[in-house]
């Protein structure tokens, strides 16, 4: 779990560097690293990966597994949905069966409103070490934190084209 939230930081910090090294700082990408809080990252990790509990549809869960016939994996589901209505944006399911539920959130652009940048990330999680106390953390919490965390640092802000997330399950299986 420590090495994927590291390389999420990693990761930010090498974009944010990798802009300013070629000439196109703005205070904008400084105020978005500000943003960026390792505390709420591991937090959203522990919550998803059962490490600790989490508020889902006003009720206190444990996400013990986020594995496709999981009776956790639909409250993962609603876990992500409220997370990105509560950072303000546009959100859906795109239910495909009751196993392989997709969360999606977009925030239109404003110059090219039909393009799209698209992050994706799977939520569902496998694990073969009976040991594993927090099977998923790594496996893929860690990357839909990543994805959650970019689209609250950008819900206050203008883009020419239209960002999208999407977090699916079922990876495994098709």
């Amino acid at each position: 779990m420590k090495k994927q939230i590291l390389f999420v930081c990693i990761f930010c910090a090498v974009l944010c560097a990798e802009t300013a090294a070629q000439g196109l700082y703005t205070p904008s990408i400084d105020y978005l690293k500000l943003l960026v809080s390792k505390q709420l990252i591991i937090k959203y990790d522990r919550e998803l990966s059962g490490d600790t509990t989490a508020i889902v549809g006003g009720n206190t869960y444990r996400i013990l597994s986020r594995e496709t016939n999981s009776p956790y994996n639909p409250v993962a589901a609603q876990y992500i949905y409220e997370k990105f209505v509560s950072f303000g944006l546009s959100a859906r399911y795109q239910v495909n069966s009751p196993t392989c539920v997709n969360v999606i959130a977009t925030k239109t652009g404003t110059k090219y409103p039909n393009k799209q940048f698209l992050i994706f990330a799977h939520y569902d999680d496998y694990s073969r070490n009976s040991v594993d106390t927090i099977p998923g953390a790594d496996d893929n919490a860690s990357g839909v934190c990543g994805c959650l965390k970019r689209q609250e640092c950008f819900r206050h802000s203008t883009h020419i084209t239209q960002l999208s997330s999407s977090h699916s399950t079922r990876k495994r299986t098709g």
